[in-house]
């Protein structure tokens, strides 16, 4: 017995050290070896078991040292070994170096490590600005342990973006450390409720969570990293005598230049680019309508036949405008300082406004740093006092006061105005009206459906603009209906409005005994859940919107009506958000109504509560059905 324990602890003892990491790497836990599921996030596929960052900021440029330690849980998790690393290349801002990484698979018994092979990391150039760093991981299996580690080394010193605690993976634990080894002096940015909970009453320069939940767990936002838990660093100023750094009596001064500079800065190179001259004599080309909105809708068409967007966001123009003219395109900026001056020339006004689009991340308005905008966009004002949002890189001939959803981001600032001016800018609400009625004779049913809706019920980019029906409404009594006739998809100026209309017939089973007619929204309504328990940032919803469903039956006297008990409904919590429900049954002949409103698109976070009754509400009364019964 005494030679078989003695074995048996041998066996363990190699078990346990026998695997080896990087260098530098903490040492991996019995319990990280066996794990096999995450407590917190039980169907996880992958989970990142530690991760430490160490930022340095010098006086001229700053490196972060990363390792990461990933656990693949399932075979569906195995994607998870082709990392990417994103780094912002344009004029090498940053850059990626000193990449190592391995695998480490138990096998046999014993931990075997599989090193990177440099061949397997390529470098990518995803867009003008950006480039990616792509690594393959070999041998991986469900149980393997990836481990990767590298540097990333940047010379943007005013806000830095130093480290997310928070990934698409569950997070066990992230160990985060910052220090300025130069004479610069920051301001941390803590983001996220649990980092703000824990660091805000507190100076540090090292900060640490453990069991972090993935991004999942986070919905109703139009940017994750806007609300996950991370760090940024904010230059407030530096110390330095009569220009040294290294006086016996340093001297504080800040960095932090105001909103009027930064206003001065963009526009005065922006300017240089102009010739407003050249412009006039494309506006010349462009017809004055009868109203100033007129001329404005003849600008707008001019505009889209002649320039393209080369899908490149900015706030600096990087073109002349005569080169954007003869070229017929531009960046986003070129575009829309182009459509501004040819505005001017035909005496319409328009300022300039700065966003950072949804993609971006929200502003930081209590500091100017330019470099957090991504956009621009017009902000058109005719003199009867009516407004349009437009982004003349992408605009709707039919829907121009529909601008593209991603620049409703909060706030936008203003440069053309002489004050400090911050707009909270929202989406106009978006309408769909449906008219469905229903006929039933000779052993089928008929349906005729007639959808009108505007705004951001209409997807440009969905193929089959058919399809646009079926994205938000069920049919009541569903059934696959053989399109007998059918309009396609049109515009229609006079009420400035999509249009679809379709006839359809299906056959009903002879066996059938009874028809259930359902809520068409129900699908819709059932998608929203509201699951947290205290939640600390806004619910943000794509765009605000307003269905009107109307339904009608005709019943034949081969059938009787079983009606719902206490259908007529309104649920109204406040003004913008209402769901009402009504019927009417006369003459052979049931009319159903339905109706949803939600007037915002952002709603404060103290509304959570108000949201999750108010759906959860609507969502008991889509339960309820008519039964067309067979007699």
């Amino acid at each position: 017995m005494k030679f078989k324990f003695t074995l048996l602890f041998c066996f363990l003892s190699f078990y346990s050290f026998s695997q080896k990491s990087l260098p530098g790497f903490v040492k991996l836990t019995q319990e990280q070896l066996k794990l096999t599921n995450v407590s917190f996030e039980k169907a996880a596929d992958a989970v990142i078991l530690d991760e430490e960052g160490y930022i340095n900021i010098t006086g001229k440029d700053y490196y972060i040292d990363v390792k990461r330690r990933v656990k693949i849980l399932t075979e569906k998790g195995k994607q998870q070994a082709n990392i990417e690393i994103d780094y912002f290349s344009d004029n090498n801002l940053q850059n990626i170096s000193n990449i190592k990484g391995q695998t480490i698979n138990e096998e046999h018994g014993q931990f075997v490590n599989y090193s990177i092979d440099d061949k397997e990391i390529f470098t990518i150039k995803t867009n003008q600005y950006y480039s990616v760093k792509r690594l393959t991981f070999p041998n991986v299996k469900v149980g393997s342990i990836i481990e990767y580690q590298y540097r990333m080394i940047g010379n943007h010193l005013y806000l830095i973006d130093a480290w997310d605690f928070q990934h698409e993976l569950p997070t066990m634990k992230s160990f985060f450390k910052a220090e300025v080894t130069g004479y610069l002096d920051y301001t941390n940015l803590l983001v996220g409720k649990r980092m703000f909970e824990k660091y805000s009453k507190v100076s540090k320069n090292e900060w640490v969570l453990i069991n972090i939940p993935s991004y999942k767990d986070i919905k109703y936002v139009n940017n994750i990293k806007d609300n996950s838990e991370r760090i940024r660093l904010q230059l407030k100023g530096y110390y330095g005598n009569s220009g040294s750094a290294f006086g016996n009596d340093p001297e504080y001064k800040t960095t932090i230049q105001t909103w009027k500079d930064l206003k001065k800065e963009i526009t005065t190179a922006n300017n240089n680019f102009l010739n407003e001259g050249y412009v006039s004599k494309i506006a010349e080309q462009i017809p004055n309508g009868k109203s100033e909105l007129e001329t404005l809708k003849n600008v707008i068409t001019y505009f889209n036949s002649n320039f393209k967007w080369n899908r490149f966001r900015a706030i600096f123009l990087r073109d002349t405008q005569k080169n954007v003219i003869d070229n017929k395109t531009g960046n986003l900026a070129d575009l829309n300082k182009l459509f501004q001056t040819i505005l001017k020339a035909k005496n319409i006004k328009s300022d300039l406004l700065l966003v950072s689009t949804r993609t971006n991340g929200k502003l930081i308005t209590n500091f100017p740093y330019l470099n957090q905008f991504d956009a621009m966009v017009n902000l058109v004002k005719l003199k009867d006092n009516t407004t349009y949002l437009i982004n003349a890189a992408t605009i709707s001939d039919d829907q121009f006061i529909y601008p593209s959803l991603n620049i409703f981001n909060d706030y936008a600032f203003n440069i053309d105005e002489k004050e400090d001016i911050f707009l909270d800018i929202k989406p106009t609400i978006s309408l769909y009206e449906s008219d469905i009625t229903y006929k039933i004779q000779n052993n089928s049913i008929s349906q005729n459906r007639k959808e009108m809706f505007n705004g951001y019920f209409y997807n440009e980019y969905l193929e089959d603009k058919n399809e646009l029906i079926n994205q938000y409404l069920t049919p009541p009594i569903s059934r696959f209906y053989d399109d007998q006739n059918k309009m396609d998809l049109l515009f229609d100026k006079t009420d400035e409005k999509y249009k679809i209309m379709k006839i359809g017939k299906a056959n009903l089973d002879k066996t059938e005994s009874f028809i259930p007619i359902e809520n068409p929204l129900k699908k819709y309504l059932t998608a929203y859940t509201f699951e947290e328990k205290d939640r600390k940032f806004p619910i943000e919803f794509n765009f605000p919107y307003y269905f009107t469903i109307n339904v009608k039956i005709v019943i034949p006297e081969s059938y009787e009506l079983v009606f719902p008990s206490n259908f007529t409904n309104t649920i109204k919590p406040n003004e913008n958000l209402i769901y009402y429900q009504n019927s009417v049954y006369k003459n052979g002949t049931l009319n159903i109504i339905y109706q949803l409103l939600v007037n915002k698109s952002v709603f404060d976070a103290k509304d959570y509560n108000v949201l999750k009754s108010f759906f959860e509400s609507t969502q008991k009364l889509t339960e309820d059905q008519f039964i067309l019964k067979k007699k």
